[in-house]
């Protein structure tokens, strides 16, 4: 069905149903702005606050070589101003005055923008973020300030052994996959000659409408927010933007190079011995949530559980285990084991025992009882809350 709004544009609504939760009383649509953006309506007539995010299929992965850093660099920039809202910070400022806020995050291959506010402010509030990516104002001044943010931020992260660890595991991959960059960026390599015109051209070439998601949630009905949709996000240009793949790049760690052990000197007092196994992509095989059904065998703590043996031994305080990263063409799966003074000890057995439980997994009987628990876990924890799902652990 094609429904016309406005001389030039036009929305597609997805035909069939969307399957949600028979305790879910809001409303969803589905729908493709003429641009190609694609997004999710949600009416919720109980909603107290109204949001919108937006998600680009782009991140530190995408970096210049020379210029690591430049894709958070430019999630920071987008904040500031556009030629239509010229205040600098006036998003901010006018999500504050009508009790909301908003944040973004820079990830390997996804850039995400998002705000809560007032449902009196949604449309003018889904109208500034969309200046984002229409036409936002880049100048000289607040791309110098801003690069002393995106440092001070790294200066932060220096200070974390989570960061500093995640950090090494990059360093050490092969320069041939996108993994080994250094994705926060600092003073060092955005603090350059001409920077403001190299993330112009940066963002031109990758920040377009095909390769963006909106969803949104308001009190207002869905023919309201499909309009306020294509009002503010169908003037996002095309700019021919295509998501990059990297299937065709050596994998981050060659089988020949395996397996590989480190020491790290921890910021604050920690014990810990984390394995991580590099894996293939699990894009295609998503649904069947592999790297959930992997979590739970490897960390939870029933008796016989890994959890379970090191905790009588007197080894460990807690086990975790799940993705690090989880990539179309790659997947990083880490089992962390937080050591006691015994288990520093006897850290090779621990290791020893480690590998024995990942070697374990076997499609047997009942771990494919298992993974069919974990297939239906989704569904009941929608049910159970009424369609709203807690978010995940890490």
């Amino acid at each position: 069905m094609l429904m016309l709004a406005g001389a030039a544009q036009s929305v597609v609504n997805h035909p069939g149903p969307i399957v949600k939760s028979p305790s879910d009383n809001r409303d969803y649509r589905a729908i493709t702005l003429d641009n190609g953006l694609k997004a999710m309506l949600i009416s919720d007539p109980t909603a107290v606050a109204a949001s919108a995010a937006v998600d680009v299929h782009v991140g530190a992965f995408h970096d210049p070589e020379d210029r690591p850093g430049l894709a958070h660099f430019c999630e920071h920039m987008l904040f500031m101003s556009s030629e239509k809202y010229t205040e600098e910070d006036g998003y901010a400022k006018f999500l504050e005055s009508n009790g909301g806020g908003a944040n973004a995050f820079t990830a390997s291959t996804h850039t995400n923008y998002f705000f809560a506010v007032q449902p009196t402010a949604h449309q003018e509030a889904m109208d500034r973020l969309a200046q984002f990516f229409i036409k936002p104002d880049i100048s000289d001044d607040a791309v110098s300030r801003e690069v002393l943010a995106v440092n001070s931020e790294n200066e932060k992260n220096q200070q974390s052994d989570g960061w500093r660890k995640d950090q090494l595991l990059r360093s050490l991959a092969s320069k041939g996959h996108p993994y080994h960059k250094f994705g926060t960026g600092s003073n060092v390599s955005l603090n350059v000659p001409h920077i403001a015109d190299k993330l112009s051209e940066w963002y031109h070439k990758h920040y377009g409408a095909p390769v963006m998601t909106l969803a949104v949630v308001g009190n207002e009905d869905l023919d309201t927010l499909a309009k306020w949709a294509e009002a503010s996000f169908g003037s996002i240009p095309s700019r021919n933007a295509t998501v990059p793949t990297f299937e065709d790049a050596p994998r981050p760690y060659p089988a020949s190079e395996m397996p590989r052990a480190y020491l790290v000197q921890p910021v604050l007092h920690a014990e810990e011995l984390s394995v991580a196994f590099a894996l293939p992509g699990v894009e295609k095989a998503k649904h069947s949530l592999p790297l959930d059904f992997l979590s739970h065998l490897l960390g939870h703590e029933a008796d016989g559980s890994l959890t379970a043996l090191l905790a009588d031994k007197g080894w460990a305080q807690g086990v975790w285990a799940g993705a690090d990263e989880a990539e179309a063409d790659m997947t990083l799966f880490t089992i962390d084991v937080a050591l006691s003074d015994e288990g520093v000890k006897h850290w090779d057995s621990v290791l020893a025992l480690v590998f024995e439980a990942a070697l374990a997994l076997h499609p047997t009987a009942p771990h494919l009882r298992v993974h069919q628990r974990a297939q239906r876990a989704p569904s009941i924890a929608a049910t159970a809350t009424g369609g709203r799902r807690a978010a995940p652990r890490r």
